[in-house]
């Protein structure tokens, strides 16, 4: 009895020996997520995290995890997210949710012919739908789009128009919607 709690206590140590320390959300960030969801990303089909709701980006990194989610990046996300555990998950979407979106830089071209009508016949279509009760809070567990890349939110809508993301409220809101 005494050798095999003796062995025991011993395996214990070693693992806390040798056990990885842990990361941050910060590094982990940094090492497996910013080459794409960083400022520096380039790749417009991606969205922009920072300033997104903790709750949410835990919600969606389980969805990738468990396969749950198909959409236009469903094959990096669950190949990166299936090696994360619930502590990485939660230190990530802790660090995003606290990091201003606004740091993130775009290049938007206000002067650009038609920009102020666009973006006032965007906005009118918001109110309309009343996009902001879920998308403007941070107690409904929906995604903030304010200052998202353009096409990655037509990709985004377009999907749950299509049937390739699924979430009742969403299906019957982008139905409305027009190209």
């Amino acid at each position: 009895m005494k050798s095999t709690l003796g062995c025991m206590l011993f395996i214990l140590f070693m693992r806390n020996v040798f056990a990885a320390p842990s990361m941050t959300g910060e590094q982990i960030f940094k090492r497996q997520c910013a080459s794409c969801h960083s400022q520096n990303a380039n790749d417009t089909n991606i969205p922009i995290l920072f300033g997104q709701e903790q709750r949410y980006i835990v919600k969606a990194l389980n969805k990738f995890k468990a396969d749950e989610r198909t959409d236009h990046i469903l094959g990096s996300m669950k190949s990166m997210a299936m090696h994360l555990s619930d502590d990485d998950i939660n230190a990530i979407a802790k660090y995003v949710s606290t990091k201003d979106i606004c740091s993130v830089k775009q290049n938007i071209d206000t002067k650009k012919e038609g920009f102020i009508e666009a973006f006032r016949a965007g906005r009118a279509i918001e109110k309309k739908i009343n996009c902001q009760h879920c998308h403007g809070s941070f107690h409904r567990g929906a995604p903030r789009f304010y200052g998202q890349r353009k096409r990655f939110l037509k990709l985004t809508l377009h999907a749950f128009q299509g049937g390739r993301r699924d979430f009742p409220i969403m299906k019957r809101v982008t139905s409305q919607l027009s190209n």
